[in-house]
Order: C-alpha cells, then structure tokens, then sequence
C-alpha cells in the first residue's frame, strides 16, 4: 500500500484508485432553492481511465475498499435534530 495516498477522497486499493466526488443540484421549489447532493465513487485505473461508477443518494463521510473481496464500504452521516448518526454499508463492487 502506497503512504502518500491520505487523501479521504482518493484511495489505494491496489489494483485500482477510488474517488469520492460529490455533485450538487438545485431545484427551485416555490421562492426557494432546494439542494439535492449526491455522491459518486469512481474506480480508475492506474492510466487515469474510468472503469466503473457507483452513485449514491445518502452523505458519504468515508469509505474503503476491499479489492479481494470487491466489497466498497461507505460510513454514511446523518444528521436529525440536535444528533448525528454514523452508518458502515457494505456494497458488492
């Protein structure tokens, strides 16, 4: 594993870079702008060509790949009120 990958939004998985990518879409509701935020790993490799893509709906704050297992985890963050939450979700990549 190469050290000088510390970046949260790029990883090492070996074979492969992953990317955290994050987009943002306004939609105007009434008077108001509305926010709608998805997040996208993307899987390089080590030529900078995509292989592969796998979007989500829920707020990333971390994740980790498991290339021998082709298992992504993600920690999804959630915030209701005055709490936050932390959820680990395992994916088939």
């Amino acid at each position: 594993m190469n050290s000088f990958l510390r970046n949260p939004y790029l990883k090492n998985g070996g074979n492969y870079l992953y990317l955290k990518r994050s987009h943002v879409e306004v939609e105007k509701k009434g008077g108001s702008y509305i926010p709608h935020e998805t997040f996208t790993i993307v899987k390089l490799d080590w030529d900078g060509n995509v292989i592969g893509h796998y979007s989500f709906d829920e707020e990333i704050g971390f994740f980790c790949v498991n290339e021998k297992n082709s298992d992504l985890y993600i920690i999804v963050h959630t915030i209701e009120g005055m709490n936050e939450y932390y959820d680990l979700k395992k994916y088939k990549i």
